[in-house]
């Protein structure tokens, strides 16, 4: 006992202050298209621990999967490169003064891949603040993936290392996704949900939705009804401290589908016929309907049928056929909606005698 506390003292005290030196870091990712267009952004956390040299970030939710940084190597100033073991692709970046740098593997579906990222460090009240730059000079801020599920574009960590001041974040999500196709008479009743985040202590408050600028309701989720066109939907939540965030997407309801046409002939018991006699009143009936669109155009035209033969001579007289028997009457006609969505149907009346 007394040589096991006698190793113990002997421990540098430099071992225990760095198994405790890991700093809480909290900020947001940005996954950016190789032009710099935003395609998504999302809450991260994580550590890092700068007398160990090392840095974690916690998984989270990207486009339907777990995105996991399973492995970071913090980089110091200078000129690095490093290869992509599973491509053999390789690329090199530099840290400049004042700078700090990383090179990270991810873990995404059933691929994985690794990419650079560089970061301007400062300091404020809360800590240590990372600021991702353009590390690869295309323009475009992040080092753009040069393997991987995902080439071209750019994924980038922003966050402040140590407790943050108190803040909310409101994610929204739309079930069906932000293009909506008209399922009523207009438009369509639309599913959003809120998801809520919270950092350095505050704790939700409430959550109001705004559809176009104007109040449609509160609450964890909402179901209003969006009108055909695009529309600017917003959440904005509160936390009981007095803190804010906001999250705005455009949401477009459309009308791809064509009307429904029945196209018939109808006996005077109202039942459609396909056959008549020579002598038979009938009725046509071109009735279209739509989901979005409740009075859609619709016209027909009928014409008679003649059965002829190789060589049959053909007598027109002041722009009537003389002298041939209709064998049928054919409908034809088509409909509209105030989409321009255009659908179409025919009908045949065999005549006997």
């Amino acid at each position: 006992m007394k040589r096991i506390l006698g190793i113990l003292l002997a421990i540098p005290l430099t071992f225990w202050i760095n198994t405790a030196s890991a700093t809480p870091l909290a900020g947001d990712m940005t996954f950016l298209d190789p032009t710099g267009q935003l395609v998504g952004t999302n809450p991260i956390t994580g550590d890092l621990d700068i007398p160990n040299n090392t840095m974690s970030v916690d998984p989270f939710m990207f486009f339907g999967a777990q995105m996991v940084t399973t492995s970071i190597e913090l980089l110091n100033e200078g000129t690095h490169t490093r290869t992509d073991t599973l491509s053999g692709a390789s690329s090199t970046v530099t840290v400049n003064p004042g700078q700090r740098g990383a090179w990270m593997w991810f873990s995404w579906s059933v691929s994985e891949f690794p990419t650079f990222m560089v970061w301007d460090v400062s300091e404020n009240p809360n800590g240590a603040v990372y600021t991702a730059v353009d590390s690869d000079g295309d323009g475009v801020p992040g080092h753009a993936f040069f393997s991987g599920p995902f080439p071209g574009f750019n994924m980038s960590y922003d966050f402040t290392v140590g407790e943050p001041p108190p803040g909310i974040s409101v994610s929204i999500g739309i079930e069906g996704g932000t293009t909506q196709e008209c399922s009523e008479t207009g438009g369509s009743m639309v599913s959003l949900s809120a998801t809520i985040d919270v950092v350095g202590g505050a704790e939700p408050g409430s959550i109001e939705w705004f559809v176009d600028g104007e109040s449609t309701g509160t609450g964890e989720t909402a179901t209003p009804f969006l009108a055909l066109g695009s529309h600017t939907v917003e959440a904005l939540a509160s936390s009981t401290t007095g803190e804010t965030g906001t999250d705005l997407i455009t949401v477009l309801v459309q009308d791809t589908t064509p009307p429904d046409l029945d196209v018939a002939f109808i006996n005077q018991a109202g039942e459609p016929i396909t056959t008549a006699g020579a002598v038979t009143q009938v009725t046509t009936r071109i009735l279209p309907s739509d989901i979005c669109d409740p009075d859609p155009v619709a016209e027909g035209t009928a014409s008679p049928v003649f059965a002829v033969n190789d060589g049959d001579p053909i007598k027109v007289q002041s722009g009537k056929i003389k002298d041939l028997p209709t064998t049928a009457i054919e409908l034809s006609a088509s409909t509209t909606d105030a989409s321009g969505n255009r659908n179409s149907g025919m009908a045949v009346l065999s005549i006997i005698d």
